[in-house]
């Protein structure tokens, strides 16, 4: 256990990593006390150096260089100037892969030959794809809220199916549902549902175009995989309009990965190599039989074809190239002109980190992905 002690305006106690801040307006870490990987490390380090300052020290200190010449006092400058804008903690999983050990004893060591230029790279890249994938679930979240309006109202001959509970499965806690949803309205403050609230006021009287508007993604996403009454085929036709009519579970599977990827994205999360999915809808879209997901690739003829040999397009089907390959499927049928392909290969190729390394963490087999038949315009 080590010693309490209380300096500088932070309390820093070792073991349950307790901390109390004083009403000082700067905030210091003396004797400085970093938490990396779970793990309390005290350091001696010149007292009343700025927290991100001393987080630079130890990256430098544990064996972080620059690969523009960068050494010492200016190399810690320059690490220190981004940690004060994006924390240390974000970073980490842009560098993990550069350890020397496995930080059983908490001591921070970064093997030869790992550069910050090369940990900014991969960061840089990460949030311009993530901005990219963002933009295509943006697209995709108003086409099924679209779709469910005017599939439901056509298929139920009702200008607000939401109100009854004959348009949904018999399973479903329609009144459960339908309270989130109203909360959500009667909570919003923009302009529109203002407006709106003057003459609706509940979302049970809401007409339909309205009401898939006032309604989280996580409940567009229960509408589709459990609230839609299913044997009204408004699902199926919903699924048809976005290109895939030959596997309903397939479809509602990768909704639902579209859903956890887009509440990461909103929070800035990492995206590059990230595993997703439920072992459920994992196992869904390993499963599926549709035809061009099974094409494997011929080293001999250098093509993609329908065979039992070869690699499929996906090393895992809970990798983010799952991602970007389910999202490219819709958009090349809601925005056939969008030139969001072209976008995510110029951002691989801006990236400066090594073709077959991107291409190993994004989760695509190999550098052919691009010819693959799901990744042709038409």
């Amino acid at each position: 256990m080590y010693n309490t002690s209380q300096q500088g305006g932070l309390l820093v106690k070792a073991g349950n990593v307790t901390s109390g801040v004083t009403q000082k307006p700067q905030f210091y870490l003396t004797p400085d006390a970093l938490c990396v990987w779970g793990h309390l490390i005290i350091r001696d380090m010149e007292a009343g150096l700025p927290i991100h300052e001393q987080q630079a020290s130890l990256l430098v200190e544990a064996g972080m260089r620059s690969s523009t010449g960068l050494e010492g006092t200016r190399l810690q400058q320059e690490i220190a100037h981004r940690l004060q804008y994006i924390n240390y903690r974000r970073f980490e999983s842009y560098w993990n892969i550069h350890l020397a050990t496995a930080q059983r004893t908490g001591q921070l060591r970064f093997r030869p030959g790992t550069y910050w230029e090369d940990i900014l790279a991969r960061y840089m890249f990460d949030r311009k794809l993530r901005q990219l994938i963002f933009d295509a679930l943006s697209r995709i979240e108003i086409a099924l809220r679209t779709r469910i309006a005017h599939d439901w109202a056509r298929e139920t001959e009702d200008d607000k199916p939401q109100r009854s509970s004959n348009h949904y499965r018999a399973s479903f806690e329609v009144g459960d549902f339908l309270s989130t949803v109203d909360a959500y309205y009667k909570d919003n403050r923009s302009e529109e549902a203002l407006r709106d609230k003057k003459q609706y006021k509940d979302v049970r009287v809401l007409p339909i175009d309205l009401f898939v508007e006032y309604t989280t993604f996580g409940n567009i996403q229960k509408l589709l995989s459990r609230g839609i009454k299913e044997t009204s085929g408004i699902v199926k036709s919903i699924a048809a309009n976005m290109g895939m009519t030959d596997d309903l579970d397939f479809f509602l599977s990768g909704i639902s990965l579209l859903k956890d990827v887009r509440n990461n994205c909103a929070h800035q999360a990492r995206v590059w190599n990230r595993r997703w999915l439920s072992k459920k809808h994992h196992a869904i879209l390993k499963d599926s039989k549709k035809p061009l997901w099974e094409c494997r690739w011929n080293d001999l003829t250098q093509t993609w074809e329908s065979s039992n040999k070869g690699a499929k397009l996906l090393r895992r089907t809970d990798s983010t190239a799952a991602v970007l390959t389910f999202c490219y499927q819709i958009m090349k049928i809601i925005a056939p002109r969008s030139l969001w392909k072209e976008r995510l290969l110029k951002i691989i190729d801006a990236s400066g980190i090594p073709g077959k390394q991107i291409i190993k963490d994004l989760g695509f087999s190999n550098s052919h992905w691009i010819e693959h038949p799901l990744w042709q315009d038409k």
